[in-house]
C-alpha cells in the first residue's frame, strides 16, 4: 500500500490570518490529488499540482483559503481520503481532518515545557493552619475519601510556600513549568458542589506527590 504523508509542518505558514491562502503539501504517488475544505459548511475542492519530484516520490501542493478561525481540510488522492488518521477508502467525519488555526500561537517557551500539575491543597504545606469552617481538617496521612458528601470538604492545608519549598525536587525531575489547579478562595477544595463553590474547578488530573507521601487524589473520583 502506498503511504501518503502530510502533517502540520507541511504548510507554508503555521500562523495564518483570516483571509490568507495557505499552501499545503502532500507526499504521494498519485495520478490526481485534490484538497477538500469546507469554508462555508459545504465541500470545496481544489486540484493540487506537482510541486517537485524527489526520486520516486512526488510532492503535491494546493492552496487552502482560511475563511474561519479553524479551517479544516483533507486530501482526495486517486479517490481515497487522506486525513490525520491516514488513508481510507470511504467517507469519514470531519473530526480528524487537518486544521489551519488563526488563533494566537502558544508562547515559544511552551515548545520545550515539561509541565507538572499540582493540586496545592494535597501537595505540600509550609506550616499547620486552621481549616475553614466548612472543611474537614485532615492530617497529612489522613486517607482521601473517595466517595460521598465529605469528599470535597477534606482540607489538608497545602499552600504556595509548600510548593516553593520543594521546587528543587521538581527541578531534579526535569520539570521547568508548574501548572496549578485554582488557588483563589473557593470552597470546597475539589469539585463544584453548589452553593459553596465560588469558582473552583474539577481537579480531574489528580495531584502529584513526593515518594512515600500519602495516597494522592484519585482522578475523577468524588470531585
Amino acid at each position: 500500500m502506498t503511504v501518503h504523508h502530510h502533517d502540520g509542518t507541511l504548510v507554508s505558514t503555521q500562523t495564518p490570518a483570516l483571509g490568507d491562502t495557505v499552501t499545503v503539501f502532500l507526499r504521494a504517488r498519485a495520478n490526481r490529488v485534490f484538497v477538500r475544505s469546507t469554508p462555508d459548511g459545504e465541500p470545496h475542492f481544489t486540484e493540487a499540482v506537482v510541486d517537485r519530484v524527489d526520486g520516486d516520490t512526488t510532492w503535491w501542493r494546493a492552496g487552502v483559503e482560511v475563511r474561519n478561525p479553524v479551517t479544516t481540510y483533507r486530501f482526495l488522492v486517486d479517490g481515497r481520503w487522506v486525513n490525520a488518521l491516514g488513508t481510507v477508502d470511504h467517507d469519514v467525519p470531519d473530526a480528524y481532518d487537518f486544521r489551519l488555526v488563526t488563533y494566537d500561537p502558544p508562547p515559544a517557551w511552551a515548545r520545550d515545557a515539561v509541565v507538572y500539575q499540582i493540586f496545592p491543597d494535597r501537595f505540600a504545606r509550609s506550616i499547620p493552619r486552621a481549616a475553614p469552617d466548612w472543611a474537614i481538617p485532615c492530617d497529612w496521612d489522613t486517607p482521601v475519601i473517595g466517595r460521598g458528601p465529605e469528599t470535597p470538604r477534606q482540607f489538608y492545608g497545602g499552600d504556595l510556600d509548600g510548593i516553593a519549598g520543594r521546587l528543587d525536587h521538581l527541578e531534579r525531575l526535569g520539570v521547568n513549568t508548574v501548572y496549578l489547579t485554582p488557588i483563589f478562595p473557593a470552597p470546597p477544595t475539589t469539585g463544584t458542589t453548589p452553593p459553596r463553590s465560588t469558582g473552583s474547578t474539577r481537579c480531574s488530573a489528580g495531584t502529584k506527590r513526593w515518594p512515600g507521601w500519602r495516597t494522592p487524589y484519585t482522578p475523577g473520583v468524588g470531585g
